[in-house]
């Protein structure tokens, strides 16, 4: 670029007082165009990061609506009855659809606990190192461990009710 916009024929065409003076003001432009660059691409940087972290908060939204609708669609089972009673008629994949809505539920949007980690797993690996898919039963099993948990939750809260929670008086 230097040489095809002739900068230095026009540079020499300048007294040399002139020449110096412009040259240590391009060096000390050169420094700020530097930091506004800098600066820049800091900027570019943040926008680019909070534009990923949006759309990430965006798709966990999306996903924890996706998991309401399943529940209103299939019905939040709270206690072993409900269970029972809510998988009655169902095919073995409605089972599982439901069940596998319930667990997904109780984890991603009531941020339900468990002592047992593997307990919102839909799959297991096997002795001989493949995965297999839980079955409706094992599925069932792992939605009742959780109902009980809340309900033993639900159970010792109403106990502390109306009590000093520190003293239990």
């Amino acid at each position: 670029m230097f040489s095809f916009n002739k900068t230095t024929e026009w540079l020499k065409a300048k007294t040399e007082e002139k020449e110096k003076q412009l040259l240590e003001q391009s060096r000390r432009q050169v420094a700020r165009m530097q930091r506004e660059f800098i600066e820049r691409q800091k900027l570019k940087l943040l926008k680019e990061r909070l534009q990923k972290e949006e759309a990430a908060r965006k798709k966990r939204l999306n996903a924890k609506i996706q998991q309401a609708n399943s529940i209103l669609f299939w019905g939040l089972m709270q206690t072993e009855d409900q269970v029972e009673k809510g998988l009655e008629g169902m095919s073995k994949s409605e089972q599982t659809d439901c069940l596998k809505a319930q667990l997904r539920f109780r984890k991603n949007v009531l941020e339900q606990k468990s002592t047992d980690s593997k307990i919102f797993n839909f799959s297991v690996q096997d002795s001989d190192k493949t995965r297999r898919q839980l079955t409706v039963s094992e599925l069932k099993d792992n939605v009742l461990k959780l109902i009980v948990d809340t309900e033993g939750w639900r159970k010792m809260k109403n106990q502390l009710k109306g009590t000093d929670w520190l003293t239990k008086k």
